[in-house]
């Protein structure tokens, strides 16, 4: 169950992030119409560049997470390094705006009457787009995070999270094989051979130490004295 809602959370962070980009760069091209070919603002020109590395960037995410499973483009090792570098760039746009709005307004509200028309537009305007930056940011920054924290989750757990499509990755299942020691098969016998893999096996019990050798004798015979006796005189022959 967790799966299916990550790979949710994905498509909504990459839906918020594009859909965010095309709005900044409506709002950034008319103010810039608005100030005139003479006037340009640093933050005008950030926000179009921002927002046209995330709109290439994001769809490409997703149309390729659906049409190619496996990709490498998709993997977790790519797209957080990606997002996370578009999310401070969103980062400094906001910042941006957010120094200017203390040069051009201070306090004032976009809807004071010290402002033209055209100015409480653009006051508007800027306003709307350095509010988009941080959201985006936030967006951004925040599902990078959380996947740099689960794939460590799934690493821990002897799961193969960095090099797999973000949507399918595997990072809270208990891997079985994780932390059991290798199999080298040196102790399964091979069939009909009488030997283990990477051992000789002889049949032989090991010998620890020396063994004297026991020397059993044969029994006398019956009526015989053993161990025989022997007579210093000469034998003695039956007489016939």
């Amino acid at each position: 169950m967790v799966s299916p809602m990550i790979s949710i959370a994905r498509m909504v962070v990459l839906g918020i992030a594009a859909l965010f980009s095309f709005v900044t760069i409506a709002l950034a091209g008319h103010m810039r119409s608005v100030t005139g070919e003479f006037i340009v603002y640093d933050f005008e020109n950030l926000s179009i560049a921002v927002a046209v590395l995330t709109i290439i960037s994001v769809p490409v995410f997703l149309v390729v997470g659906f049409l190619r499973k496996g990709s490498w483009f998709t993997m977790n090792v790519v797209e957080v390094p990606v997002l996370g570098f578009l999310s401070i760039l969103w980062l400094a746009n906001g910042i941006l705006y957010t120094e200017w709005d203390s040069v051009l307004y201070a306090s004032l509200q976009c809807s004071s009457k010290r402002l033209s028309a055209t100015g409480q537009t653009f006051c508007g305007e800027f306003r709307a787009v350095e509010a988009l930056s941080f959201i985006t940011w936030i967006a951004l920054f925040g599902y990078a995070a959380a996947t740099i924290v689960f794939c460590l989750i799934g690493k821990s757990r002897g799961n193969n999270v960095w090099l797999v499509d973000a949507s399918a990755a595997d990072y809270f299942t208990w891997n079985k094989n994780h932390g059991e020691p290798q199999y080298t098969g040196n102790t399964v016998p091979t069939q009909g051979t009488g030997q283990t893999m990477g051992a000789q096996y002889t049949g032989q019990q090991p010998q620890m130490g020396y063994v004297q050798p026991v020397v059993q004798q044969a029994p006398a015979a019956q009526g015989q004295m053993y161990p025989p006796q022997h007579s210093s005189g000469p034998p003695v022959h039956a007489q016939v």
